[in-house]
């Protein structure tokens, strides 16, 4: 198993998907380094990792939390897909996340003239997700 620990920022809303009777939030993370050379230029790189964290009755409030731009910490298990863009073969990253935390939830209009809202960890399980080698496929 590969572990995967992450703090990135969402490039989507979350949304729920349905597969087998289990409800999931998907979402996409953002995670960017930059260095600058020797030369003074400045290179960024960012890895998209495609994420679901499986919803159950006490965390469905997650959802509406997890909107585009906010910054959060994943853990979870990584696995990677293969797939063709722009005639080229690339390499995509998964993960089925055990624990997300809030870390700058993105504010609304409204919300910012209020102050800063607190982020508290969501309470997440430890129960692991079904993978595809336990014969359930998840599309990612």
């Amino acid at each position: 198993m590969l572990k995967l620990i992450t703090i990135g920022h969402l490039g989507n809303d979350a949304t729920i998907k349905e597969w087998s009777g289990h409800t999931y939030a998907a979402f996409s993370v953002a995670n960017t380094e930059s260095y600058t050379d020797g030369q003074g230029v400045k290179h960024e790189t960012t890895e998209w990792i495609s994420c679901l964290k499986r919803v159950k009755d006490g965390s469905s409030a997650l959802v509406p939390l997890l909107k585009k731009g906010t910054k959060v910490y994943v853990e979870g298990q990584l696995s990677k897909k293969m797939f063709e863009k722009a005639g080229q073969m690339t390499c995509g990253l998964n993960c089925n996340v055990s624990h997300l935390e809030l870390l700058s939830p993105k504010q609304a209009d409204s919300q910012a003239q209020q102050g800063p809202l607190k982020a508290e960890p969501i309470p997440t399980t430890t129960e692991p997700l079904p993978s595809a080698s336990e014969g359930e496929d998840l599309p990612f």
